[in-house]
């Protein structure tokens, strides 16, 4: 596939179908300069939809989640923190409740207390 650009988007890999919406929604952006589309790898299961990686020099990276691949967008800006705003207003990527345990951080509930004198 060649490389081109359409309205900030970088045409070098194929895109997925499913974040197409996505592209658009951040092409649009004033603090966006450049969104670049990264390779798609195979997945099995999971989530699906957007999620921040982490912010860059350059910019942000997203990881953009179908129900078999996994697509990372990188998104040039001067200012990625405005740019993770703007995600998180537009709902591209989803809030995260600050209350939420997240499921590898939960503990197993503490183990009955026994008293070592009694016969088991």
């Amino acid at each position: 596939m060649a490389k081109f650009r359409h309205h900030k988007v970088k045409r070098e890999h194929a895109v997925l179908p499913a974040i197409e919406a996505g592209l658009t929604l951040l092409a649009g952006c004033e603090f966006v300069n450049s969104v670049i589309p990264g390779p798609i790898r195979r997945k099995r299961g999971g989530t699906t939809g957007w999620s921040v990686q982490y912010e860059t020099t350059t910019g942000v990276k997203l990881l953009a989640r179908s129900p078999s691949a996994v697509q990372e967008v990188f998104v040039v800006s001067a200012d990625p923190a405005a740019v993770m705003r703007f995600a998180l207003e537009s709902e591209l990527v989803p809030r995260i409740n600050s209350g939420a345990v997240p499921r590898q951080g939960q503990k197993s509930p503490p183990a009955p207390e026994t008293d070592p004198d009694s016969p088991r």
